[in-house]
């Protein structure tokens, strides 16, 4: 087995050959000084060249506001200074990185100064990139912006605009534009266009009650800023036009009844009249004042007291204008169609938004000043790309040379996450999640919720894990989606690393269709069982064959769906091949690893599960992004799952030997321990949990039998069995036999008619005249040696 210091030699050595200089140093004194954190060393070499030793340190926050996104800032910068090295004049090698610190062999002829000037540079030149660019690993880019427009209110800040500089507004409204474009263009219309409408209405509006109201905002482009558009709108959401004449024939009694309501309602109709000219403007009225069957208003119906649109226009209209009421109609009526989205046209729906996304695009080109992003323009940062780039800087080292300035700004109030720098970057949910306006270290001295309470650094760091992640609503607030993190050190090449995250996915959905099957078997099942007991009580012979042709039908389509659930689990086999020849389970439920898979929060629709490539060169650090457990229907904690999962580390090392299984090396892996250049903490064949080191050889050989005898003992299925296993495998851990003697007593195999526990695999001796109890003997044996 390779030592930490030999893996890391022969990395030197292939890195001495990169840049040709074979021979100017053993690659034993490369290991020595990465282990022993070398900051700086160079030697000469033939022909005028330096053979640099450079160490480039960017600190790590260890908070999970802003861990992730301070580890792909620190990638960036990783790759942003190799192109510098080449920019200036020279060839810089990886040799080896942690999250931290990455270690670089440069061949050049210039100094340390240069290659720091230069990458000061290649930083802020890159810095737009970094917020906007697609991903391009080679260069230290993860994520998209299309990821972060996937918001569906824009009533509470979905989008962290008040992080970037006031020169990438155009950069940013031109990113909007043509996500905007690709979803109406790749959606059929056959469900409300909610995140259509919030980034129209967030990034587009004019003032607060446009972007509070997207459809709002929808109604007003028609008949307000683009009249034109009034009749496609009309088309859309199928008005049916109507005379001034027939509107006032379809008002309801109580408007009519009553003449000050009637008024109002009369005065509005005039004002249509005469401010527009569109064939649906008065059917409307139609729409909003529509009552049910049972003589309630539809639009009405389902709402709380308070947010009933047409009770409370007819509480509140003897203080409005006509123009208040139109607007109110309007808004209303328009969000009512939505809703129900068979109301209107999806052909004409869909050219509406086209045609108005791509109008809005011409006033913003023509009239920057009125149309980019009026509303929350004056939220952009003032601080240009320059001076953003500098203090993205601050704390970094390359080499003996650091770029926090000698003139460095001082404050009484530090920022809440690093507690480092100055606060700049207003507390807002969509970067600090759900703590945020929760009490912290500043609390005590700022008074304002409204004032900064992040650094940029900071800030720009959550930007990066939501660019990659996305963002969800947790209530009202917009906050990142929460993550699991597993490190691990192997040789993978980029081809390797995508072929990685391949098996995931493929894995997971045979995992989802096994679900599905088995789901299907359960429900075919009742229905049979449901069926037999008809048979029971039928009193008719041609009831009674009607009822068994049916349970026959029934019994088909059972033996179909577990052929079915068969394959899958043979594909599993065949994609899991060891999970075989070590005897487990290819049924999820059974399966401590593929149950966590199946209890993640993964979606067929968006990718939010990421294998990425950190640093370069043979043997580097790789990162797996997964969501976490999803939490039962019921449970209060939003973290209810996820925090048994993350602190059973026998189940956690279930799921690592599953991925060290998957991925075919030996390299040391790290879940809420930190990977670290250090020769206790980069052990091969390792499983570091929490700081603890166990070898996997160990997990398969002593603690596989804990965690595969409780996955198959608890019957229940989904996050809330998947909880119950986890607690179940840890008492079996700290008592093995006095857990296992509980479990067999809940169980139904000395005779009981009820029991908690499901039976082990068994089988009735004819010869014995008794159950086959062998399977529950090979636990205890196996519990025994614990």
């Amino acid at each position: 087995m390779e030592s930490a210091e030999e893996i890391i030699q022969q990395q030197a050595e292939e890195a001495l050959q990169q840049l040709n200089a074979q021979g100017a140093v053993l690659p034993a004194e490369i290991a020595d000084s990465i282990l022993h954190q070398v900051v700086y060393w160079e030697k000469p070499l033939a022909g005028g060249d330096k053979l640099l030793f450079v160490r480039l340190l960017s600190p790590v926050v260890m908070r999970e506001e802003v861990f992730l996104g301070n580890i792909l800032f620190n990638d960036f910068l990783s790759k942003a200074f190799v192109r510098a090295v080449k920019q200036v004049g020279g060839q810089a090698a990886l040799v080896a990185n942690d999250l931290e610190n990455y270690y670089f062999l440069v061949r050049t002829s210039t100094d340390l100064r240069k290659l720091v000037d230069g990458f000061r540079s290649e930083v802020e030149n890159s810095l737009p990139e970094l917020f906007f660019g697609e991903p391009d690993p080679s260069r230290g880019i993860y994520g998209s912006v299309e990821t972060m427009l996937d918001f569906n209110k824009a009533n509470v800040e979905p989008f962290p605009v008040f992080i970037m500089p006031e020169e990438y507004k155009a950069r940013l409204e031109k990113a909007v534009r043509e996500s905007l474009l690709r979803k109406i263009e790749n959606s059929s219309m056959e469900r409300n266009p909610t995140s259509i409408m919030a980034n129209l209405a967030f990034f587009y509006c004019h003032d607060g009650t446009e972007m509070q109201s997207p459809p709002r905002f929808l109604a007003l482009l028609a008949y307000k800023y683009f009249p034109k558009y009034a009749t496609k709108l009309e088309e859309a959401l199928n008005i049916v036009p109507l005379a001034k004449d027939e509107a006032a024939n379809v008002l309801p009694d109580e408007l009519v009844e009553e003449p000050s309501r009637h008024k109002k309602i009369l005065e509005m109709l005039d004002y249509i009249d005469s401010t527009f000219s569109s064939p649906g403007q008065f059917g409307w009225l139609k729409i909003f004042f529509a009552k049910t069957d049972k003589g309630k208003w539809a639009l009405d119906v389902g709402k709380s007291s308070d947010q009933k649109p047409v009770a409370r226009l007819l509480r509140k209209m003897s203080q409005m204008s006509s123009k208040e009421i139109w607007e109110e109609v309007l808004k209303n009526s328009t969000a009512y169609c939505l809703s129900n989205i068979g109301m209107c046209s999806p052909t004409a729906l869909k050219d509406l938004l086209n045609a108005l996304v791509k109008k809005l695009g011409e006033r913003v080109d023509s009239d920057p000043n009125n149309w980019l992003m009026p509303y929350i323009s004056d939220k952009f940062l003032s601080t240009d790309t320059r001076t953003l780039s500098e203090k993205l800087l601050i704390p970094v080292q390359a080499g003996y040379f650091t770029f926090a300035s000698s003139s460095r700004q001082l404050a009484s109030i530090s920022c809440r996450i690093c507690g480092m720098q100055i606060p700049e970057a207003e507390d807002k949910s969509i970067l600090m999640g759900q703590h945020t306006h929760k009490f912290h270290n500043q609390s005590s001295k700022q008074k304002g919720v409204e004032g900064p309470k992040a650094c940029l650094r900071c800030a720009i760091f959550t930007y990066l894990m939501v660019k990659l992640l996305g963002s969800e609503a947790v209530g009202q607030p917009q906050v990142p989606k929460t993550y699991n993190l597993i490190f691990h050190y192997g040789k993978h090449t980029d081809d390797k690393i995508s072929a990685l995250a391949d098996q995931i996915d493929k894995v997971w959905d045979l995992v989802s269709k096994h679900r599905q099957g088995s789901f299907k078997i359960s429900e075919i099942r009742e229905e049979i069982t449901k069926l037999n007991a008809k048979i029971e009580k039928a009193r008719s012979k041609k009831e009674r064959t009607e009822l068994e042709t049916e349970v026959a039908q029934k019994q088909a389509a059972l033996e179909q769906a577990q052929t079915v659930v068969a394959q899958v689990e043979d594909d599993i086999f065949a994609t899991c091949p060891w999970m075989r020849d070590g005897g487990e389970s290819p049924a999820p439920p059974e399966n401590p690893a593929l149950d966590v898979l199946s209890n993640l929060s993964l979606s067929k629709s968006k990718v939010e599960r990421h294998v990425l490539g950190l640093g370069m060169g043979g043997y580097r650090m790789i990162l797996f992004v997964l969501p976490q457990i999803r939490k039962p229907k019921d449970a209060k904690e939003h973290d209810y799952s996820q925090s048994r999962f993350s602190n059973s580390w026998l189940t956690i090392s279930a799921f690592l030997s599953f991925l060290n299984h998957l991925c075919g090396c030996n390299g040391p892996f790290y879940y809420q321990s930190l990977p670290t250049l250090t020769p206790e903490a980069f052990q091969p064949g390792t499983f570091y949990i929490r700081n603890r080191a166990i070898r996997a050889e160990e997990v398969q050989r002593r603690y596989a039998a804990v965690y595969n005898l409780a996955w198959q003992l608890v019957p229940q299925r989904g996050s809330k069995g998947f909880v119950k296993k986890v607690i179940l495998a840890e008492k079996l851990l700290a008592d093995p036999l006095g857990t296992f003697s509980a479990v067999m007593r809940d169980s139904t195999i000395f005779g009981q008619k009820k029991g908690g526990y499901k039976w082990l695999k068994t089988e009735y001796r004819q010869d014995w005249a008794s159950w086959d109890f062998t399977e529950y003997v090979r636990f205890i044996q196996q519990l025994a040696e614990l």
